[in-house]
């Protein structure tokens, strides 16, 4: 699967993503229709879309909220 950015209010998501959130990387407020998921791995400080990365992955710290271009940013730089 390639690290591409969805529109989550085409996909279903479990209700506790179902909510208003702040950007990981600049702090902007962000609808939960908007959001873009990335899971961070610890090992090489990259961030990934939700969902590709096991969950059982010791290197696989969770999901983050991010807006649209901040998650493109993250995913091709790394480490906000």
């Amino acid at each position: 699967m390639a690290n591409t950015v969805v529109d989550n209010s085409e996909i279903a998501l479990p209700s506790w993503q179902r909510r208003d959130d702040y950007c990981e990387r600049c702090g902007e407020l962000i609808k939960w229709d908007r959001i873009v998921w990335l899971d961070y791995r610890t090992s090489d400080n990259t961030y990934h879309i939700n969902g590709v990365m096991q969950w059982n992955d010791p290197d696989n710290q969770g999901a983050f909220p991010f807006g649209a271009k901040c998650a493109e940013r993250a995913i091709r730089d790394g480490v906000n």
